[in-house]
């Protein structure tokens, strides 16, 4: 299925995280000290505030975005498995948490 994934996270300095989609990771963290180094240069990115990640999967690809500005364009995903959030270094706190399944 294809779906549309939004949530807000809050990292702390040098936070370490990720969001599981049905097995790859895609890193959320403080981007602009924690990396990597293709996420240092994000303009949006607020460091210890709160900050939008969506992702939208559609046939087996996730384009995810932090604050509009592009995270990943094309990561590949299996067609079915469990979404996850990690808290693995640091502060990381997650809030509005939405799914929506597409048609």
């Amino acid at each position: 299925n294809d779906f549309v994934l939004k949530l807000e996270f809050r990292a702390g300095v040098n936070a370490d995280s990720g969001i599981f989609i049905r097995k790859p990771q895609l890193q959320c963290r403080d981007y602009l000290v924690a990396g990597p180094d293709k996420y240092k240069s994000l303009k949006q990115y607020k460091p210890q505030d709160w900050n939008e990640i969506v992702v939208v999967v559609t046939n087996g690809i996730a384009h995810c975005t932090c604050n509009g500005e592009v995270l990943e364009s094309a990561l590949k995903v299996p067609d079915s498995g469990p979404i996850g959030l990690e808290g693995d270094r640091g502060l990381m706190e997650y809030r509005r948490i939405r799914l929506k399944l597409l048609p």
